[in-house]
């Protein structure tokens, strides 16, 4: 019997392997991130995006859709991040409708303080698991 395409049993594991290895770090990132900081990877994203300096791109539906969220996930977040003053939304000037979401010092601390922390460890244990597989 001719040999069907794709994969055999070593490569499929190995694929699966090299899939899984990004998303099991990504959900021990996030209970890192909740246990330690209290914010999530999706937190962490948002508050990156607004650390930086170019408002427009501040807009919700520019950071919904570089989120890959709807604009009312992403309206909800900022609601639950200003509330407990990691964000404060402003009118916008463009227009009078809209709310600009804007990190506070205090998302700008916690922040930092997440990527001093857990940086240097998820890039050791990406190094780790990038030497176990090999």
């Amino acid at each position: 019997m001719p040999r069907q395409p794709g994969p055999d049993a070593i490569e499929q594991h190995w694929w699966q392997r090299f899939l899984s290895g990004p998303a099991d770090a990504m959900a021990a990132l996030d209970v890192g991130l909740r246990g330690a900081h209290g914010v999530t990877i999706r937190d962490l994203l948002l508050l990156e995006l607004l650390s930086r300096p170019d408002r427009r791109a501040h807009r919700i539906c520019v950071l919904a859709q570089t989120l890959g969220v709807s604009q009312s996930r992403l309206a909800t977040q900022v609601r639950r991040l200003e509330g407990r003053g990691l964000v404060t939304r402003h009118p916008s000037k463009r227009d009078p409708r809209g709310m600009l979401p804007r990190i506070t010092a205090e998302g700008h601390r916690r922040l930092h303080a997440v990527l001093e922390t857990h940086a240097p460890e998820y890039v050791r244990d990406q190094l780790d698991y990038l030497q176990y597989e090999a």
